[in-house]
């Protein structure tokens, strides 16, 4: 009975997909329940999550809307996986200090009795939980989680078992074949790996099954605390229900016993209840399994006992080599053991599939190059150069043979500025010219300049096209006096001044400055109608100039520091009018067709595309030079493009690049598709999204996946196929949302959506961001990543 269950688990636990079809991670908002009534008349009703079990849930949905039964089917293999490597760990250590307080160690047979003593008073299952509960443990990936968990549950657990081997060698110690062993010369170490060793096997392999058994036991009782392996998301559930919790992103037993208690109490007992008889079929299987072999190795004529033993001298290194040595004699099993050696070999150290086509760095960094020159201005959106870089990435797609979105345009064209006031918020300009002249009270006069010392970070729109503060030079020119204590300064507004007043407001960086500047009411910290910013932790970022009602400037360096003390002076700035955004938003398309391209569309036979997107803006020039990381995504997506252009045989699945505009200031383009022009219809298209996001100066990669609770894509295989994909090279990553607002706005109907950036927030926009200090080694791995998911992945290809 044991083994036949052990056969059906490990069955189960290898060929998932012969036991159900469906996506363990397949989430869904709410259930719609079909019923007939007496008359005949057909309704529908809508159920939140957890649902009972019925004909297409057998077993019902837990509380995110996944099929249980579906994540019953895919847990075995990560819990028995667990349990196995747990007891595996515990043998490395148990093993070795109960066969050495076996032979007589004494040293040894104390350790492991005061092991057996501090755990028998303070409990396992106590200590685990306040270890395993810590924070950074709880977010680890399930690879990682397993080998954590392997670790503290084996040193905390391995005394019991080390004990009964012990035991198990004591016996054989005095055995009258050791008295033999003794007496010819063997050493006590000797005596422990020729002698002893081969006759505790049969013991020990009992003792592993029904270890394992304990194990899995153990583990259920961990569910209960909220203890489980893998990495948990929390659950806001509607507001009257039961309060937050959290959840498992990886199906696996544990976690889905953990919410037992919880769903017993009103009545969804399906959640526990299922999840648990999982538990005791294992737990069932390992101890049946265990004793029965306890029971057959203990009888003197059992054959088992024989093969095992024989079986340890078939492999043995030694024999091997003997028999290699005469090979004319032994040939026929030193072939079939080199053989045994050599495949075994090549399984474990195989290297990953060449990529197919390859990612040239020369080439994409000639296009980033190309990007961040000054003519085009940092291609701020709705600014020349923004417009002639989007003519230059046109350009380039035509090179490559692609053809336009509906056989005519490679761009369109949207509004940046729209009437209300919302959408006015991240209206730009481009400030060439300025100057700031500081006066102290003995009359002497420092002259900062614009970029070097200070930004302009906020234009008033009511100066524009106004000549009231024009002077001879053409200059917008304001006088006035700075004043940093805000008490101050509304004291002398209150009390009335012939003269302006300047406030001069302190921030800790430049984040916090644009929080302030678009809040909807007026801000406390930005108080005149022009405005010095200074900062606590200033980095000479990239920042457009925003049009808004009143002027900002950050200042920096020296002028940063007179502005900040109690000395008092007398401020002249002049502000060369700036120059205004003229074009629209353009969002660039082109196609490289696939098999079902020139196909009619079809509801019921979609064809399928894969959208690459990339944001192709930045976000103006500051000390002469744009934003490489914020150019780079644009950069990598023509680089795509290129290699992927050349393919001879048409691809199955029709590829979009896409480039976004606007997407540095208020995601505008990606918005726009979205919502108001959306090329590639989700009536006839299945789109799978492919977001390239900025390059970082480490060397981890974030990976996201997502599917829409919609169309329920089977993602679970695909992900572990992309992770398997970036082991097999090397590349260090980890699953993490990413930072790219075109992968949120692009939309939730699509039926896929993958990401692949690194962690650019500390480098862009500052002195760092250079195309000589890009990350070229990420850069590479990043653009290889989304072509070999095309053209290797057999999801995609």
């Amino acid at each position: 009975m044991g083994v036949f269950l052990l056969i059906v688990l490990f069955t189960v636990s290898f060929f998932p997909k012969l036991f159900t079809k469906i996506d363990p991670t397949t989430t869904t908002q709410f259930k719609l329940i079909k019923t007939t009534n007496e008359n005949g008349f057909a309704t529908t009703s809508i159920e939140g999550h957890p649902t009972k079990p019925d004909g297409e849930n057998i077993l019902g949905t837990d509380e995110l809307g996944r099929d249980i039964y579906a994540r019953l089917i895919y847990g075995t293999r990560t819990t028995l996986k667990a349990a196995i490597l747990i007891v595996l760990f515990r043998l490395l250590i148990a093993v070795p200090m109960g066969l050495g307080a076996g032979i007589g160690v004494t040293m040894l047979s104390y350790i492991i009795r005061f092991f057996n003593t501090i755990f028998t008073a303070i409990p396992i299952l106590f200590l685990s939980f306040f270890i395993l509960n810590i924070k950074y443990i709880t977010t680890l990936s399930v690879e990682k989680s397993t080998i954590v968990f392997a670790v503290v549950l084996s040193v905390l657990g391995w005394s019991k078992l080390a004990r009964q081997i012990e035991e198990k060698a004591s016996k054989i110690m005095n055995e009258e074949f050791i008295e033999g062993e003794i007496a010819v010369g063997k050493s006590k170490l000797q005596i422990a790996v020729q002698n002893m060793l081969p006759h505790l096997v049969p013991s020990l392999i009992s003792f592993v099954f029904i270890e394992v058994g304990l194990v899995i036991f153990l583990l259920s009782q961990l569910s209960i605390f909220g203890i489980f392996i893998g990495p948990r998301m929390p659950v806001m559930p509607m507001e009257g229900t039961t309060p937050r919790w959290f959840s498992a992103v990886e199906p696996e037993w544990a976690s889905m016993l953990s919410q037992m208690l919880l769903y017993n109490k009103i009545g969804k007992y399906w959640v526990g209840l299922y999840p648990a008889l999982a538990f005791a079929v294992g737990i069932l299987a390992f101890n049946l399994t265990g004793e029965g072999l306890k029971i057959e190795f203990e009888k003197r004529t059992s054959k088992a006992v024989s093969m095992i033993r024989n079986f340890g001298f078939i492999f043995s290194p030694r024999i091997y080599w003997l028999q290699l040595r005469r090979f004319k004699e032994y040939y026929k099993p030193v072939i079939m053991k080199t053989l045994s050696v050599i495949i075994l070999l090549t399984y474990v150290y195989m290297p990953p599939p060449k990529s197919v086509y390859a990612f040239q760095m020369d080439e994409a960094i000639s296009v980033l190059e190309e990007l961040v020159k000054p003519e085009y201005e940092g291609r701020l959106a709705g600014h020349e150069g923004n417009y002639l870089a989007g003519e230059y990435i046109v350009s380039k797609l035509m090179e490559y043979g692609l053809e336009p979105y509906d056989g005519v345009h490679y761009v369109q064209n949207f509004p940046l500025i729209k009437d209300s006031w919302y959408e006015n918020l991240y209206e730009t300009a481009i400030v060439e010219d300025a100057m700031i002249h500081l006066k102290d009270s003995s009359g002497e006069i420092v002259t900062y300049q614009l970029h070097k010392d200070f930004e302009i970070t906020t234009f008033s729109r009511r100066d524009i096209g106004k000549e009231d503060f024009m002077d001879g030079d053409g200059y917008i020119s304001f006088n006035g006096v700075p004043i940093n204590d805000v008490n101050e300064y509304v004291s002398m507004i209150k009390n009335g001044v012939d003269f302006t007043l300047i406030h001069v407001s302190n921030f800790k960086n430049t984040g916090y400055l644009l929080d302030e500047i678009f809040r909807r009411n007026t801000s406390e910290k930005l108080l005149s109608y022009i405005s010095f910013a200074t900062f606590e932790e200033y980095s000479p970022q990239i920042m457009p100039t925003f049009l808004r009602g009143n002027h900002i400037i950050s200042a920096k360096g020296s002028l940063a520091e007179k502005l900040n003390s109690s000395n008092k002076y007398t401020v002249e700035v002049k502000i060369k009018p700036p120059k205004l955004s003229s074009n629209n938003g353009r969002n660039i398309f082109a196609v490289l067709p696939g098999a079902d391209w020139d196909r009619p569309n079809d509801i019921e036979h979609k064809k399928e595309v894969i959208m690459i997107g990339a944001s192709y803006d930045g976000t103006g020039i500051l000390d002469g030079r744009a934003s490489a990381i914020r150019a780079s995504r644009a950069a990598m997506n023509l680089e795509i493009a290129r290699v992927l252009s050349e393919i001879k045989e048409p691809l199955k699945k029709t590829i979009i690049f896409a480039f976004w505009d606007g997407e540095t200031l208020s995601s505008a383009g990606s918005k726009h598709y979205n919502v108001y022009d959306r090329i590639f219809d989700q009536r006839y298209h299945e789109v799978y999204y492919f977001d390239i996001g900025y390059i970082g100066n480490d060397e981890v990669l974030g990976i996201d996946v997502k599917s829409t609770t919609l169309f329920k894509v089977d993602t679970y295989d695909m992900v572990k196929d992309i992770h398997k994909g970036l082991k097999g090279k090397k590349v260090k990553f980890v699953s993490r949302s990413p930072y790219s607002q075109s992968f949120y706005n692009i939309g939730e109907n699509l039926y896929l959506k993958i990401s692949a950036e690194g962690n650019a927030n500390y480098f862009m926009d500052t002195d760092k961001d250079r195309v000589a200090d890009i990350n070229k080694k990420q850069m590479e791995t990043m653009g290889q990543f989304f072509i070999d998911l095309i053209t290797m992945n057999p999801h995609f290809k």
